[in-house]
């Protein structure tokens, strides 16, 4: 179950709980402060482009501190070292950090980094994976004043105090796992430096031994666990393989992230535990947007529920029109957490001006609430990791015998999303060796879970495939 918990008090307060590893606020400055000596020396200057590979450990929240000068793109640690390179040059990042450890990559970053808004013209402090694109996946960059507006409305929205503990569940390489869990949690140590007087504040963050939902649930006491975020498919595995006393009596909010919650996990989740189970719902281009405290639901999906404070959002129609309580519009965000921009090409699906972000979902306003009706996303959601069909498709294509392919997300009564590949093969082919080739090149939540095999895809005359007339 891990060590007992000693909280400690101003710069000996905890702030960092691991089952065999506690780390005070002093411990943390000071190893933030040797990582920036060591990084500097490695040639990482303010402003340089730094991918960091993120585990779920303390040394990753050392890394992402003494980075906050730097522009960071955070990625899981599952990726391959072919994906990691091709993401370091697609975006021109100079270096890829991971556990204290600085590689380069031979690219020589921007000379200087130009916001497409006037308004938001500092230099992007955080690059986070997009996931309101209808075509590829995109980058959209967040400055300091962004990250730290996206953090103070999550630590409202839950009222967090320096009594809390959060578990981190979610990957820190998520942006609901970076931005709010890690670096609104623990980005005012380093701001308040050798300050004490808000050291009482300060929210624990707590790492389990591993993501399994027994050695989660087992080091939530240990820890003082009160806030347990979690995605939809991870909450029904703690349902079903947690006894209902498993759960901490510590744990004052579960939270589900990542995307849409059913009303049947809300549902078993809450009876079986007993314990508050809060939908939220946020962007990576927005941060947080709504939070459903009381339950409420419309059909399988729980509503998005009430709009946080500080957060403004309107209900439109393809014309920019505000619509009426009661019709389904496109979900524009405004909040002063909204990024500086989109990284490269983008089909305009979703849109950011400043302080303004065009989401491309569609949702309905009743009664001063949000319900979510549709969206226009290509992304395949896993578990709440994102997941690009064209780059599925892309390493499947590379495999000699398959003619074509489409990859698609298939979902079942729950809502949650999974991979699936549609192929058209040029000879007999098992679903399980296309698998296999799968594994040996994508992260393990890439790869798809169903293949269907085909023997044609609808093509327009130009040969685009025509995603729309797909049937999965």
């Amino acid at each position: 179950m891990g060590e007992p918990l000693i909280t400690g008090h101003g710069i000996n307060k905890i702030v960092i709980w691991e089952p065999q590893r506690q780390f005070s606020k002093a411990e943390v400055l000071a190893a933030v402060a040797t990582r920036r000596v060591d990084f500097s020396s490695a040639g990482l200057l303010p402003g340089a482009r730094v991918l960091i590979v993120c585990h779920s450990q303390a040394e990753t929240v050392f890394d992402a501190l003494a980075l906050r000068d730097c522009s960071v793109v955070p990625v899981s640690s599952s990726l391959t070292v072919g994906e990691r390179q091709a993401l370091a040059q697609r975006f021109g990042l100079e270096a890829i950090v991971e556990l204290g450890n600085v590689t380069a990559t031979g690219e020589p970053g921007p000379e200087s980094v130009i916001a497409e808004n006037a308004d938001n013209c500092e230099t992007p402090m955080l690059g986070l994976l997009s996931s309101g694109s209808t075509g590829s996946p995109k980058f959209v960059w967040r400055n300091a004043q962004q990250v730290r507006a996206a953090g103070s409305i999550f630590r409202k929205s839950l009222g967090l105090t320096g009594d809390d503990c959060i578990m981190a569940v979610i990957p820190l390489e998520h942006s609901y796992g970076y931005q709010n869990l890690m670096l609104a949690a623990l980005g005012a140590i380093e701001e308040s430096g050798n300050d004490s007087s808000t050291d009482d504040e300060l929210v624990r963050l707590a790492f389990p031994r591993t993501q399994h939902p027994r050695s989660v649930a087992r080091c939530a006491e240990p820890s003082g666990t009160t806030i347990f975020p979690g995605a939809p498919a991870f909450l029904d595995m703690m349902t079903r393989m947690v006894e209902p006393e498993g759960l901490a009596k510590s744990v004052r909010i579960c939270l589900s992230v990542g995307t849409a919650l059913s009303t049947r996990i809300h549902r078993d989740f809450s009876q079986h535990f007993g314990v508050p189970l809060w939908q939220s719902y946020g962007a990576s281009e927005a941060g947080p947007v709504c939070l459903n405290r009381d339950g409420g639901s419309s059909g399988d999906l729980m509503d998005l529920g009430a709009v946080c404070d500080g957060v403004v959002v309107r209900i439109v129609d393809r014309d920019g029109t505000d619509l009426p309580d009661g019709e389904e519009g496109e979900l524009v965000i405004e909040s002063p957490a909204v990024g500086m921009r989109y990284e490269g090409n983008h089909d305009g699906a979703s849109r950011i001006l400043p302080g303004v972000f065009h989401s491309g979902d569609l949702g309905i306003r009743e009664g001063g609430r949000l319900r979510f009706s549709g969206r226009r996303k290509l992304l395949i959601s896993v578990a709440g990791n994102k997941v690009d069909p064209l780059e599925v498709e892309e390493v499947l294509r590379l495999h000699p015998d398959v003619a074509d392919v489409a990859v698609v997300a298939a979902s079942g009564e729950d809502a949650r999303e999974w991979v699936k590949a549609l192929v058209v093969s040029r000879k007999q082919l098992s679903a399980l060796t296309l698998m296999d080739f799968c594994a040996q090149k994508l992260a393990a939540y890439k790869v798809p879970r169903v293949i269907e095999f085909r023997s044609e895809l609808p093509r327009n005359s130009m040969g685009k495939l025509q995603r729309d007339k797909l049937k999965p």
